[in-house]
């Protein structure tokens, strides 16, 4: 699990590192460039090429501290073993992280080189590629969910899954279909709406999902055999 998720992190930092040299290379070396734009998908703040160009490094230094993280916490999980029979979910977790950041770089560097051409240049395809990306990202961990076990670094982690199996179970039974649903609002809204409006229903499903699996663990909890109490419980 580690040594693949590793592989495919060198692999995407070789991918972003290459990117980011090329967009920095085709950026002009003086003149300002828009760098924010707003929700009509508008530029409305521009800044030196520099800063463009520090932006584009963001990408493989997000994804080498990202799989630091992801390769080390492993080790530190007290559900070691729950995670280690995670482990398709967890380097899916991991791969789908690479991914998204490989495409939302990509489509960085993509408009910054366009918008340095052009000071009308619209971030609609950008906000396409991040909301279809994250949806499609959401869609492969709701089909992994089902079948985690306990972890402090993986599925829906509260008080109640961690303190009974039962309920972890049941709780990442619903978290998939519900997962599954919020991924496919992702990419509708990626392929249909316009601008900012592209990636707005993928966070806000995203957080429905997360809170209906937080009310149902404390419920299943309360009838679950098998459920950790301590003295504060009772």
């Amino acid at each position: 699990m580690i040594r693949t998720g590793l592989y495919w992190s060198g692999a995407a930092l070789l991918a972003l590192v290459a990117i980011a040299i090329w967009a920095s290379g085709a950026l002009p070396d003086s003149g300002r460039i828009p760098l924010h734009w707003g929700l009509d998908g508008r530029p409305d703040r521009w800044g030196s090429p520099d800063e463009a160009r520090l932006a584009l490094y963001l990408f493989p230094a997000a994804a080498g501290l990202a799989s630091i993280v992801f390769a080390l916490a492993p080790a530190l999980d007290p559900f070691r073993d729950g995670l280690r029979k995670s482990a398709k979910a967890y380097l899916a977790a991991w791969l789908g992280m690479l991914a998204v950041l490989l495409a939302t770089g990509a489509g960085v560097a993509w408009l910054l080189v366009s918008a340095a051409g052009d000071a009308d240049a619209r971030a609609d395809g950008l906000l396409r590629v991040v909301a279809i990306a994250g949806g499609a990202m959401m869609i492969v961990l709701g089909n992994y969910l089902p079948k985690t076990r306990q972890s402090f670094f993986l599925g829906i982690r509260t008080p109640w899954t961690l303190t009974s199996a039962i309920v972890w179970e049941k709780t990442h039974r619903l978290a998939g279909p519900l997962f599954i649903a919020a991924g496919l609002v992702g990419l509708i809204a990626g392929a249909l709406l316009p601008g900012i409006w592209a990636t707005a229903p993928l966070p806000i499903a995203a957080l429905l999902a997360g809170l209906i699996c937080v009310a149902y663990s404390f419920f299943a909890w309360r009838a679950a055999s098998d459920r950790q109490t301590g003295p504060h419980f009772d």
